[in-house]
């Protein structure tokens, strides 16, 4: 298991990811890696990492990756011209110079093509050419101090094209003078290629030129072509357009010593290091939160990327429960509720009495709000169920006197209060009992059925094919109401890791069964989710979970507990958007907490 966590700038994920579909029409994943690649069967597309110390306000860079993997390769490449390419390749000498070559030089094709469609693109383009030649500047003399022919073949024939027919070098190789003049000249017939097939053809002549000058192959990775397809059937069932698959060049990487900048991994979909950008957002407030929740229904969410960003897999449990790509292999397993004991009644008592200041202020305050949606309701009829209350017949001149017979006394709710019981939570738990019995205490009550479930992922069973993840609900909505519950509450404890996006698509389908017209989800959280292989997706998969949870009328309000970190707050924020509470002092999370309810049940009446 790894436990090396990297930053990612999620808006700015988001937003290539719905750059990629409106090129592609399709779902696509977006990952970064060391290479810029598209992988037609996943689908797939990866950004390279070669942008990650080169970020603009803009994410120019990123995004010419989209522009050519989403619109250039996946329209405007001809696979079968470059399935018939790797073929021929398999037994030559310089595999890894002629693929990157090939890849270069349709790169630089596809460019031409989509700026005279999109001329909105030159700019990030531009930026795009402008780092690649600084970049093989130095590679060329690096390349150079170490001997790799085929590395200063390539670095010199890439600045060429980025620099034009001006640049120079005092030798390459020992290639003689004329026939460089010659691979010059040949190579800047690139831009004026309109066919795959003829860049590959391009790309012959050049090798027929040097390769007798070229010692080695490439070392270096720096372009590849995309990636193999390994089932043909299924392409041709979703994508009819689609007549071959692809091959991808890549190469084990050498030990860190060996290896010169921008080298690749060759781990499939491997996430590279996104930072996030310097400016500080202003914390929400509870109110914005709420106003932020009740106004869903009234307008559009301008930051929804729900019809983008939503991702279905193609297996889904017995229940049809869908899980998310990111959980594939998670298998949720419910925890049997446990007998109580006295020390979990003793425990409980002392919660309430903790809690019993609180919970008196909200029942109040509650209670007279029922009492005034009853009054606004049903009363002051003209007909119906004569009214107790008589004293309006000699103060009125028409009073109405009537109520309806069926008085509603109840919040048209349910709740759902989903516990993170991850190991990080040891030094938050007590006050995480004290917050759910303020939310059982409080609820039961006012006769609002809900449910407390804890979760968590057996760290140490899970692998790449299996990740149980447990799901304890000490509170269900069948006995939710009942006055002898309450000490179940103090069963669950501090576990191991937490699968967030997985866990609140699981809990919504219980939650999706109630009647209530109001639904909502708690998550009281310590950050960010972690489990296996979950690390880097599992803010991108939380966000999903969120989304497709809201369609089915579940509004979802993350609570974070005791952290004062920008970078928290961030991950927070892309997570749940607005929806969401960061509760910076422990000992302040009843009372938020107590707050958060209010409104919510308010919105509820």
């Amino acid at each position: 298991m790894s436990f090396i966590e990297k930053e990612m700038n999620y808006f700015m994920f988001m937003q290539l990811r719905d750059l990629a579909f409106s090129f592609m029409k399709k779902e696509v994943d977006i990952q970064y890696n060391q290479v810029s690649f598209l992988d037609i069967h996943a689908p797939k597309i990866t950004i390279s990492s070669f942008w990650e110390n080169r970020t603009t306000k803009h994410h120019l860079g990123e995004k010419t990756d989209i522009y050519l993997r989403a619109l250039g390769n996946y329209t405007y490449s001809d696979r079968n011209a470059l399935l018939t390419f790797v073929k021929q390749i398999e037994k030559n000498r310089l595999p890894s110079f002629m693929k990157q070559l090939v890849s270069l030089l349709e790169d630089l094709r596809l460019e031409e093509k989509i700026q005279s469609l999109r001329p909105g693109t030159s700019k990030a383009f531009d930026f795009r050419r402008k780092q690649y030649a600084d970049f093989f500047q130095d590679q060329l003399k690096v390349n150079r101090t170490r001997s790799f022919d085929g590395d200063i073949l390539f670095s010199f024939l890439a600045l060429s094209l980025l620099e034009g027919m001006e640049f120079k070098v005092e030798t390459v190789l020992e290639i003689p003078e004329e026939t460089m003049n010659q691979v010059k000249v040949k190579l800047f017939t690139a831009y004026e290629c309109k066919h795959t097939s003829e860049v590959i053809d391009l790309s012959w002549g050049i090798y027929h030129l040097v390769s007798d000058y070229v010692k080695m192959d490439m070392i270096n990775p720096y372009f590849t072509l995309p990636k193999i397809k390994v089932n043909r059937a299924k392409e041709m069932e979703e994508d009819e357009s689609f007549d071959e698959t692809l091959p991808t060049w890549s190469r084990k990487r050498k030990k860190e010593t060996e290896e010169t900048f921008m080298q690749f991994d060759d781990v499939d979909g491997e996430h590279q290091d996104m930072k996030f950008s310097e400016t500080p957002r202003e914390s929400e407030s509870t109110d914005q939160v709420m106003a932020s929740v009740q106004g869903q229904s009234q307008q559009t969410d301008f930051n929804d990327h729900s019809e983008a960003s939503s991702e279905k897999i193609d297996s889904e449990d017995e229940d049809g429960f869908n899980k998310g790509k990111a959980n594939r292999f998670a298998v949720a397993i419910e925890q049997e509720l446990e007998a109580i004991t006295a020390s979990n009644r003793d425990a409980f008592e002392d919660f309430k009495q903790k809690t019993l200041l609180e919970k008196k202020k909200l029942v109040k305050l509650l209670t007279d709000l029922l009492e005034r949606k009853r009054e606004n309701n049903f009363r002051r009829l003209h007909y119906g169920k004569l009214d107790k209350k008589l004293v309006r017949f000699f103060t009125q001149d028409n009073p109405k006197m009537f109520v309806k017979k069926d008085d509603d006394d109840h919040f048209d709710c349910s709740f759902t209060l989903l516990v993170d019981c991850s190991s990080s939570m040891m030094n938050k738990m007590e006050k995480t009992k004290e917050t759910m019995v303020l939310f059982h205490e409080t609820l039961r009550q006012m006769d609002i059925p809900h449910s407390v479930i804890g979760f968590w992922e057996d760290g140490m069973d899970s692998d790449e094919t299996y990740q149980p993840n447990y799901f304890h609900e000490v509170i269900s909505f069948e006995n939710s109401l009942q006055s002898k519950v309450g000490p179940h509450l103090m069963q669950l404890q501090p576990e191991e890791d937490n699968r967030d996006g997985f866990a609140i698509r699981y809990v919504a389908e219980k939650l999706t069964k109630q009647i209530a017209q109001h639904k909502f989800l708690l998550v009281l959280t310590d950050g960010k989710p972690a489990a296996f292989d979950y690390f880097q997706n599992g803010v991108m998969d939380t966000k999903q979970a969120i989304q497709e949870v809201e369609k089915k009328g579940i509004h979802t309000i993350g609570i974070q507990m005791d952290s004062q970190e920008e970078q928290q707050e961030k991950i927070m924020e892309s997570m749940y958007n607005n929806h969401y509470l960061i509760v910076d002092q422990l000992e302040e999370l009843p009372a938020q907490f107590a707050s958060v309810l209010k409104k919510l049940i308010m919105i509820a009446s």
